[in-house]
């Protein structure tokens, strides 16, 4: 047997045992290495196409994680069916471990293959069959078996928003003020991709979607059933009657005492004569608004 400094003469040099890339991402982080040019100036056209960082894909370690990957997937590439009960739409997932353990890049990886991008995708086929897995072991199977169809044929596939709280907040996030909800961070980081990838606005927010509703369909309740409601004699004398256009008494005529007589006004300077012609001169005036 060699003696120890015999050892050390035939050992190889650091540059024959490591091969080191030419670029070397030293620290991953969710807003700059899911999507591909990750230089600061070219993400967002990146973001707006849905095109994968591929270096991402490339350093990233499946077997330490493969069954957290198997279960994730699983569910990503599941068919979209509401109304079936029985079957499990969506998953959320806390993950911990310590400072440096590949957490974001997990992250990162996942991120960039729900973006759908076939290139990405043969790329995973490649690893896993250098690495001896079978077609039923290899996470290329959720590629074929949904995630493929959700992201072709005009579909816009598995939609990605990515967000980081990273020196946000100071411990009062949803505390001290509501625009700090962690709701309100997610809602803004949606908004911010979909304006990218769509070019337009949509409603997400609560007040934005019950103006849309307001616009959609209570309008048209509130116009043209109040009109109804304002002329019905069910609840208003004839000379009660508001015109929804003026917000004044119909010109109508009305029997009293055996008689004809003209319709009075029955509201002066905001006070009615009795409540029924009060409440009918306020929803008038309502609508008034509304129009």
């Amino acid at each position: 047997m060699p003696n120890v400094d015999e050892l050390f003469a035939i050992r190889k040099s650091l540059n024959e045992i490591c091969r080191v890339p030419d670029k070397i991402i030293s620290v991953y982080t969710l807003e700059q290495h899911i999507w591909a040019d990750t230089d600061e100036t070219s993400n967002e056209s990146a973001r707006a196409q849905r095109l994968p960082a591929r270096q991402t894909v490339e350093e990233f370690q499946i077997n330490p994680v493969r069954s957290f990957l198997n279960d994730i997937l699983r569910l990503m590439s599941a068919p979209y069916r509401p109304e079936r009960r029985d079957e499990q739409i969506g998953q959320g997932y806390w993950i911990q471990a310590e400072f440096g353990s590949g957490k974001s890049h997990l992250l990162c990886f996942l991120a960039a293959l729900a973006l759908g991008d076939e290139d990405i995708w043969e790329l995973v086929r490649q690893k896993e069959t250098k690495a001896g897995r079978g077609r039923r072991e290899s996470l290329y199977q959720f590629w074929e078996e949904g995630l493929k169809a959700k992201s072709s044929n005009d579909k816009k596939g598995i939609f990605v928003i990515a967000k980081t709280l990273v020196g946000t907040g100071g411990g009062t996030i949803g505390k001290a003020d509501d625009t700090q909800r962690l709701a309100n961070y997610i809602l803004d980081a949606a908004r911010e991709q979909l304006l990218l990838e769509l070019g337009k606005n949509i409603s997400l927010y609560p007040v934005e979607i019950l103006a849309d509703r307001f616009m959609s369909e209570d309008y048209v309740r509130y116009r043209d059933e109040l009109k109804k409601f304002l002329r019905d004699r069910h609840f208003f004398e004839e000379d009660e009657l508001e015109d929804r256009h003026h917000g004044v008494p119909m010109p109508a005529e009305r029997r009293h005492d055996g008689e004809h007589q003209d319709a009075e006004h029955v509201v002066d300077d905001g006070r009615a004569e009795d409540g029924g012609a009060h409440a009918g001169a306020q929803l008038a005036e309502l609508l008034q608004r509304l129009r």
